[in-house]
């Protein structure tokens, strides 16, 4: 990687991970603004699922939108657009006008996943794929892991305005950064983009018969590369890792009546754990000589059976569950890595990279608003054990989606020299 890969790289990782900024900070402050209004907690929930909603409907529309325009102005108008909303957001205290914009704020950040893996696609040629995949998706963690501490401190030392007044100034300051740093001629770095003769050699061509071009639309790519199928493995580990991610505190609080000290410390084995699931993504994939679907597949097969594991330890000790509970969640979040990222980077040849991410994106992201609804009346019905067995279920459903699809060797693209 030299210096200019490096920079655009650092770039795009930090753009991700501020964004964090302007979005978890609401679920931090959300304690303190739910006894300064009197709202109750459906209200509180109603702001956050808003801000779900807008996101994935965002990325679909964004993602597409990403291959047309260029990414750098675009992804600055996204930070610095969010970065006021979330300022203004500080000086409101009408819940209906709190309710539109942090929808609009949803839709803003929903405008940087897409064109950040078309850059990506541009810069770094297909060998790379893996290492930039999982580079750029410990952005994620690393998003969440700034925000609960910047903002965690916000909240102990003063009010929850400043939980978006010093976030929206953060960012807002990175946007200008970003509007300087990046590249002016990002759109005409073409390292990744093969010709048409590797055609063959690409992972999605599950049907010899099909020819893609640049002018196909993403429907037709959709249904000729069984892209629907992975959709479907995206919807399921967004079930599993964002169930995982907000149930898990109560998971174990409940199942072992825990005080809230305890739920919070092993909680925290969690994105801990997940952490490394992203990096144990990268080294498997390449150990199943860059076939992701391959290892796609182990990883939900493992997330499988750690849910299945996970339902005969819970009369077990805390120990045991909570170390299966954080191994499927670190799987999940594996998957994710390389379904959102280096799948999407399979299309940039056809410049279709931002609209591929960003449908890829949005099935995950509605798993993930389901992962909020489902668990919880399954949970309130039928128990927590049925939760589990959703999980199980879920993930080998993803897992034969991904096998029907096939999984050509993508030897090949990786030990070119573009």
């Amino acid at each position: 990687m030299d210096k200019r890969q490096k920079k655009i790289f650092m770039l795009c990782w930090c753009a991700y991970a501020s964004a964090y900024l302007c979005r978890t900070n609401l679920s931090i402050a959300m304690p303190k603004m739910i006894s300064d209004f009197g709202w109750d907690k459906t209200s509180g929930g109603l702001v956050g699922s808003v801000f779900f909603w807008a996101y994935a409907i965002g990325q679909l529309i964004n993602g597409y939108i990403g291959d047309k325009v260029k990414s750098r102005p675009f992804i600055f108008i996204a930070l610095a657009a969010a970065s006021i909303i979330n300022i203004m957001v500080g000086f409101l205290s009408s819940k209906a006008l709190l309710i539109t914009l942090w929808g609009i704020n949803g839709f803003l950040l929903s405008m940087l996943w897409g064109p950040i893996v078309k850059i990506l696609s541009r810069w770094f040629p297909p060998e790379k794929n893996n290492d930039i995949a999982v580079g750029i998706s410990t952005s994620m963690i690393g998003g969440y892991l700034i925000s609960w501490g910047l903002v965690g401190q916000i909240m102990t030392l003063t009010t929850w305005q400043w939980a978006f007044w010093i976030p929206g100034i953060i960012v807002l300051i990175f946007s200008f950064v970003w509007l300087i740093g990046m590249s002016d001629d990002t759109e005409k770095a073409q390292l990744s983009v093969l010709s048409k003769d590797d055609y063959k050699s690409n992972p999605m061509n599950t049907q010899e018969n099909v020819q893609f071009s640049e002018t196909m639309s993403l429907k037709d790519i959709i249904f000729g590369s069984k892209l629907w199928l992975i959709a479907l493995a995206c919807i399921a580990q967004g079930v599993i890792k964002d169930g995982i991610t907000l149930w898990g505190p109560t998971f174990l609080g409940e199942i072992k009546t825990l005080n809230p000290q305890m739920v919070a410390a092993f909680s925290l084995f969690i994105p801990i754990m997940s952490l490394f699931g992203i990096f144990f993504a990268g080294w498997l994939n390449k150990k199943m000589q860059f076939q992701e679907k391959k290892a796609i597949i182990l990883l939900l097969a493992g997330t499988a059976i750690s849910c299945f594991a996970l339902y005969f330890s819970l009369k077990m000790n805390i120990y045991i569950s909570t170390l299966f509970l954080s191994i499927a969640s670190a799987l999940a979040y594996g998957a994710n890595t390389l379904l959102l990222t280096i799948i999407p980077l399979n299309f940039a040849k056809y410049n279709k990279a931002s609209a591929v991410a960003g449908f890829l994106d949005f099935c995950s992201y509605m798993g993930a608003a389901l992962a909020g609804v489902l668990p919880g009346y399954i949970a309130d019905n039928l128990g927590w054990g049925m939760v589990v067995v959703m999980w199980v279920i879920l993930a080998l459903v993803g897992a034969v989606g991904l096998f029907i699809t096939g999984s050509r060797n993508n030897a090949e693209k990786h030990q070119k020299v573009v």
